[in-house]
């Protein structure tokens, strides 16, 4: 009797296997424009983002909204845009929080006041922030004109 008492302590006591179902850490969501008609989505047949602190290229075919990470580490995110053979840097700056999410999933980073800097541009023609704030990614941060 004393080991079925024991053997229901521990089933009480012992925590249900973790798994990580909360959100995690938000990507930045960029929407493409038509510059002639700014109310028009305008997809871009092949796209790469290149991300100049690793080198590592994301690779985007037909697409008007894509998703990316920004650098968890860093206050800032220097990327090479290329859209065919047309390659303009853009760089966002930001301020990190790190938020708990539970045991399974660990930290998030939060990104705030987003800032945008278009340089040696080729293709982008301008470009607006609509949300300063990446705590989520079901929608567009940043809108790019082409």
């Amino acid at each position: 009797m004393l080991a079925m008492w024991l053997f229901a302590a521990l089933l009480v006591s012992c925590e249900k296997d973790d798994s990580c179902i909360d959100p995690t850490t938000p990507n930045l969501v960029i929407q493409f424009y038509d510059y002639d008609s700014p109310e028009n989505v305008k997809s871009i047949a092949n796209l790469n983002v290149v991300y100049l602190e690793t080198g590592d290229t994301l690779k985007f075919q037909n697409v008007d909204e894509i998703k990316i990470p920004l650098n968890v580490n860093d206050d800032s995110c220097l990327l090479k845009l290329v859209k065919d053979t047309a390659s303009d840097m853009v760089s966002f700056t930001y301020q990190r929080e790190y938020v708990f999410v539970s045991k399974a999933c660990g930290f998030k980073t939060l990104f705030h006041n987003l800032e945008m800097n278009v340089s040696h541009a080729q293709w982008i023609k301008d470009f607006e922030i609509i949300n300063h704030e990446i705590v989520i990614d079901t929608s567009a941060h940043v809108k790019i004109f082409h």
